[in-house]
């Protein structure tokens, strides 16, 4: 399958765009009368159909109420500087955010989960066409420092690891 063709495992396609950005990136489609898009699929001639994509993962400010952090980050930080950034990024078909609301662990293999309290607080995923297009939107420093300038209104900044990042291959599985 070709990055940016429609796929379908089963009744689902592999990755679907939520959000305002389904408008300003991607392509429309109509899936059983409901509006999406769906983002490039890959076969890596393996294991199987899978995106490619970028989580990032952070903690608020412990000295700025969280009311305030999430105001600054949705209101100013989503519309004033990811969209135009992220419209400006090569071979970006999708962009997720949201907010983790619990946590919980298991130890020792016990099913039974242990409530934790979340070790962050925000995370953003980034879907890239591919592996190529993800590490040369990386390689750009420059185009991203107004957003890391942005931090210190709603991201702790202070500590090493304040921003926690991830490759990931993500594959649907059909239940």
């Amino acid at each position: 399958m070709k990055p940016g063709t429609m796929c379908s495992l089963g009744r689902r396609s592999c990755a679907w765009m939520t959000g305002k950005f389904q408008s300003e990136i991607g392509r429309w489609t109509q899936n059983g009368g409901t509006k999406c898009a769906t983002v490039a699929c890959f076969d890596d001639g393996g294991w199987g159909r899978y995106v490619i994509k970028l989580i990032e993962l952070f903690r608020y400010n412990p000295n700025i109420s969280i009311e305030k952090q999430e105001d600054h980050y949705l209101n100013h930080t989503t519309n004033a500087l990811n969209r135009p950034l992220l419209r400006g990024m090569s071979g970006l078909v999708a962009y997720r955010q949201g907010r983790i609301v619990e946590a919980f662990r298991n130890d020792f293999n016990d099913p039974r989960p242990i409530p934790i309290s979340p070790p962050y607080h925000r995370y953003a995923e980034l879907v890239f066409r591919d592996r190529a297009a993800l590490l040369a939107n990386m390689q750009s420093p420059d185009a991203l420092q107004p957003y890391y300038a942005d931090h210190v209104h709603f991201m702790e900044t202070d500590v090493p690891g304040n921003l926690v990042s991830y490759i990931a291959e993500e594959q649907e599985v059909d239940v």
